[in-house]
């Protein structure tokens, strides 16, 4: 499942207020400078996250070339990179381990500390928050919304595990990939199932997070297991 459409830039990270961490007066000025214009020219989302542009990730990944930093790019996922007029980016949260990595094997290595230190700062700013903040209740607002779209969309009368009548108004939508584990798909009226209360305290109880463990657990109750399918084809979509 592909979640790009779901990204939406309306500013740069050049824009926001962040503070310059301490160690950045300890090192080179036209190094640091260097780091901060290709940190700056990336992009917060909508939701708080934060982009890199992959035409300077060979500064902030401090390797030598952009053929280094485009070999590094390649194992990353697809879902964690996007296009925005005619640019590339990349999450950046999906490359912070390969900082890391790089920060164990270059101990002396200032720069990459000091790229982790900005992000920090950027992550931890009052606009990046707010807008965290912003897409957290418009999200809980919209979450509530999918159970009545859903029977409605399916005309459903009975629990989609158990079979047994629903009773409509105690009933809940239950995500299968869990809210707390996959975020992007919380709005995804398909990465849910309409349940009852009991259904759902069974589901909760037993710590499921995903496709996976709610097969494991249908399959132990003998709960219907007809969604699994179809699931993983709208996953792969």
């Amino acid at each position: 499942m592909n979640n790009n459409s779901l990204i939406v830039f309306n500013s740069d990270i050049k824009d926001i207020n962040y503070k310059i961490p301490q160690r950045a007066k300890e090192l080179d000025k036209t190094t640091v400078k260097k780091i901060i214009n290709a940190i700056n020219r990336g992009k917060p989302d909508s939701r708080g996250l934060i982009w890199i542009n992959c035409s300077t990730l060979h500064t902030v990944l401090r390797v030598k070339t952009k053929v280094d930093a485009r070999y590094l790019l390649e194992t990353i996922d697809k879902k964690y990179k996007t296009t925005y007029e005619g640019e590339e980016y990349v999450l950046w949260s999906s490359i912070i381990s390969i900082v890391e990595k790089r920060r164990e094997e270059n101990p002396k290595n200032r720069y990459l500390s000091l790229v982790m230190d900005i992000l920090n700062e950027i992550n931890e700013c009052d606009e990046i928050q707010l807008l965290r903040l912003k897409a957290k209740n418009l999200m809980e607002q919209r979450v509530k919304k999918l159970k009545n779209k859903r029977i409605r969309s399916y005309k459903l009368k009975d629990d989609e595990l158990t079979n047994a009548p629903l009773d409509k108004k105690k009933a809940e939508f239950s995500h299968i990939r869990s809210v707390a584990m996959f975020p992007e798909l919380a709005e995804m009226m398909w990465n849910g199932l309409i349940v009852n209360k009991d259904t759902h305290f069974i589901i909760t109880q037993e710590g499921v997070n995903d496709e996976e463990e709610l097969y494991k657990l249908c399959y132990e109750k003998g709960w219907n297991t007809d969604w699994y399918e179809t699931y993983k084809e709208k996953l792969n979509k």
